[in-house]
């Protein structure tokens, strides 16, 4: 488990700052795209939700959601959504030991 100094430190690495296009209409555009397989929406909520754990949001919860959508990036080829998963699992944040999401 992450002490709070280490997650700060993890996120910082895995995130890559999406800016300020996260009102809720573009998260619903990318939720579409995402649920239709558009693996550049999947890379983008994969960022959104890692922010979110970033800010102390329920970070359990949104690394989780984060891990989720990053791994349906990365499974599509989209290099970016494997950095940040290889990121996440080497800091075992949003994964268990098992290899499994948290």
């Amino acid at each position: 488990m992450l002490g709070t100094g280490e997650l700060h430190v993890c996120l910082l690495c895995c995130v890559l700052i999406v800016g300020d296009a996260t009102d809720d209409e573009q998260l619903s555009q990318w939720q579409t795209a995402a649920d239709a397989g558009d693996e550049r929406a999947q890379l983008s909520l994969g960022r959104h939700y890692l922010q979110l754990a970033q800010l102390g949001n329920d970070a359990q919860t949104n690394a989780k959601f984060a891990v989720s959508y990053l791994v349906r990036s990365s499974s599509q080829g989209n290099e970016d959504a494997t950095k940040l998963l290889v990121e996440c699992l080497d800091r075992e944040f949003g994964w268990c030991r098992n290899g499994h999401h948290r």
